[in-house]
This record gives C-alpha cells, sequence and structure tokens, in this order.
C-alpha cells in the first residue's frame, strides 16, 4: 500500500515538475543563430517618384541575438543582423542592424516557449554598381515587433521560428565622393523608409 502511495506521489511530482518548470530562467544566458528571408513595401520623400504599391523590395537575413535573463519572463539583449537585398546581376545591396531588444515570455515551460520582443537597431545600407565604384550609403534606424515560438532538447540546446513586422528608415544617404542625395529640385536630403515582415528559424543555446 504504502509503496502504490508513493509511486503515484512520485508520478504527479513528476507531471507537475515537466508542465510547470520555467525553460529559462533569472540569469540564464542566450544565444540564437538563424537565416531568413524579409518583405517589404518601399516609400520616399521625392515628389517625382511614384513608388508601385506591394512588394518593392526582399531580402535574405542572417540574424544573431545575445540575451540575459533578468527575471523568469523577461531579458534583454544585444542584435545583429544582415539583409541582403535581392537584385540583378550588375548592382548590390545590403545592410547591417545593429541593437538592443527585450524580450517578454509570456509562455515559458522547460522544452516550449513563446515570446514577444521588441528590437530598436542602428541601421547602415549600402547599394551600388558591381562593375564601378558608384555607391550609395545610407544611415538610418530600424525598429522590430517580434513573435517567437522555441522548442529546446535537454536543458541548452534547441529551435526557433519567428515572424516579425518590421520597419527601415534611412534619412541621410550620401555617394562615394560623401555627397548628400537630394531630392525636389535639391530643396531637401532623399529620405527612404521599408516596411514589411521578416521571418526567420535557426537554432538557439541557453546556460
Amino acid at each position: 500500500m504504502k509503496t502504490k502511495i508513493f509511486l503515484t506521489a512520485a508520478f504527479f511530482f513528476l507531471l507537475f515538475s515537466q508542465t510547470f518548470s520555467q525553460g529559462v530562467k533569472q540569469g540564464n544566458i542566450g544565444f540564437d543563430l538563424g537565416i531568413g528571408f524579409g518583405i517589404y513595401g518601399a516609400n520616399n520623400n521625392d515628389v517625382n517618384d511614384s513608388v508601385d504599391n506591394g512588394v518593392n523590395a526582399a531580402c535574405s537575413l542572417i540574424p544573431f541575438n545575445f540575451s540575459y535573463a533578468l527575471s523568469n519572463n523577461f531579458s534583454a539583449g544585444l542584435d545583429f543582423e544582415r539583409n541582403g537585398f535581392l537584385n540583378n546581376d550588375s548592382t548590390f545591396a545590403h545592410s547591417l542592424n545593429f541593437g538592443i531588444s527585450g524580450t517578454y515570455r509570456f509562455v515559458n515551460k522547460e522544452k516550449c516557449l513563446f515570446s514577444f520582443a521588441g528590437i530598436v537597431n542602428v541601421s547602415s545600407l549600402t547599394f551600388g554598381d558591381v562593375y564601378s565604384d558608384r555607391r550609395i550609403n545610407g544611415n538610418g534606424f530600424n525598429l522590430q515587433i517580434i513573435f517567437t515560438y522555441s522548442r529546446f532538447y535537454g536543458k541548452h540546446f534547441g529551435y526557433f521560428i519567428n515572424t516579425a513586422y518590421t520597419f527601415y528608415k534611412y534619412t541621410e544617404l550620401y555617394d562615394e565622393d560623401g555627397n548628400y542625395i537630394k531630392v525636389n529640385n535639391g530643396s531637401v536630403k532623399y529620405e527612404l523608409s521599408l516596411f514589411g515582415a521578416n521571418i526567420r528559424t535557426g537554432v538557439c543555446f541557453k546556460f
């Protein structure tokens, strides 16, 4: 009889611990590395340039995130991402984005995590011609709101899938000689905005 009671108690203890144990705990350090793609619409401040509605740009993504768990449900982190924009054979374009992030885990189980995150990046854009030195550089910022599903196998290793609304804005674009690109008869600096969705997947580690 005592053996049955003990086994029953042990079963419910294990079930409880598996159901309610935390996946990420305060003090954990995390690393995420992945790949992805983005699709964007675009607009600018040139009154003589009408940007078509729909998809105006697409890119491949290489994201990296470092995070520290301030509590079981909140983390702060550093983020880096490279965007390689799709172009024809004679042109190239990419951006480098670096910034800070905050993450809230509203489901934080041992194996399964769901979270929202916000990212604020500084962004550097470069595009130009492959066969000459002509290029345009731009400085701006990037904002992202991200929803992520993470799955862990064991205590340290897993994978993630996420999707994000993203917004990029470049307010200072200049040529290879350092001259600002101006529009509207030279009265204002050219500004470019991109907005759309990023989708990523990759591996995640926590310690």
